[in-house]
């Protein structure tokens, strides 16, 4: 879908009452979105991702307890997680976005690949996914997030992660995905120093970022990094809605930040679009006066996963 037809209808849909346009966003979703072919692979391969970063830092994910911001329609990444040995997750979010069709199209997900996944990871996999996929999950939401809880995944929303309900030094890791490209700048100070909190002392955060334009998702005839042409006034203005906001932070700007709250990067891996990266370069591409003297590099990355230490 053209991004500018996109974004009105975003813009249109935000201004009508919380819960009519949430539900309404959800059901265009659902039978014209990103939404109508559901596949949770990515979301699985996160926790993958987040169990192999642990590995290798020694650290051990069974008898842990995690916090995850930004839930979405389905906590996949934290039920992942516990699948694949997580004491606890508590996961959290702005909005209650959590959409029980999209829980179910998981669970049949799980089922359908059931066995590749216990060949894959037969250790870690068997007996837990025996379990989850044993459990009875056709009934109400609440009886989804009851039944969710009692296996150790505390799902909270609404919920300001910047001032959470939780006693200090509480958890052993922090993760996220795709959730921090959508927070504001300000925002991400605060929910890391919240964080900071909550986490004993030594523990890691890990967070994968999108610094892609995600109407590019969906618009194919626009750059991954088109969002960067217009000014912030323009671009509140295609993009602010609660729908599409996105902070176009670079990952130089995210590196500032969490220097600045003095959390050590122990692991970094990044994404560099080289076609990108040469269209900066030769002045292929239009961008803002904000970014414009910015490191091609960093302009030209759209993706990377950090996994950091906190040192009390």
């Amino acid at each position: 879908m053209n991004y500018q037809i996109k974004s009105l209808i975003q813009n249109f849909i935000a201004l009508l009452p919380n819960n009519f346009s949430n539900n309404l966003y959800f059901f265009l979703q659902r039978r014209l979105g990103n939404l109508k072919k559901f596949v949770p692979d990515g979301q699985f391969q996160a926790a993958i991702k987040i169990k192999k970063i642990l590995d290798n830092n020694d650290r051990k994910l069974n008898s842990s307890k995690l916090l995850e911001i930004g839930s979405g329609r389905c906590p996949i990444t934290s039920i992942s997680l516990w699948l694949l040995g997580a004491e606890s997750i508590t996961t959290v979010d702005i909005n209650f976005y959590f959409r029980k069709e999209i829980f179910s199209d998981f669970v049949n997900w799980l089922e359908d690949n059931k066995y590749f996944l216990i060949k894959r990871y037969p250790e870690i996999l068997k007996k837990r996914l025996d379990i989850f996929l044993g459990i009875n999950w056709d009934q109400s939401m609440d009886e989804i997030l009851i039944k969710l809880r009692n296996l150790g995944i505390n799902y909270i929303a609404p919920c300001d992660a910047s001032s959470l309900n939780i006693e200090d030094n509480y958890f052993e890791y922090q993760f996220s995905y795709n959730v921090i490209e959508h927070v504001p700048p300000y925002m991400i100070e605060k929910i890391f120093l919240e964080f900071k909190r909550v986490l004993k002392k030594d523990s890691l955060l890990i967070n994968n970022i999108d610094y892609t334009d995600h109407f590019a998702h969906s618009d194919k005839n626009i750059s991954p990094i088109n969002f960067l042409r217009f000014s912030n006034f323009t671009f509140s203005i295609l993009a602010g809605n609660k729908f599409m906001y996105m902070n176009r932070l670079r990952d130089d700007d995210i590196q500032n930040i969490f220097k600045k709250l003095k959390l050590k990067i122990i692991h970094y891996e990044n994404f560099v679009d080289s076609n990108i990266k040469n269209d900066i370069y030769e002045n292929k591409l239009k961008l803002d006066k904000r970014f414009i003297n910015k490191n091609p590099i960093h302009l030209a990355t759209l993706e990377s996963w950090y996994c950091l230490k906190i040192e009390k």
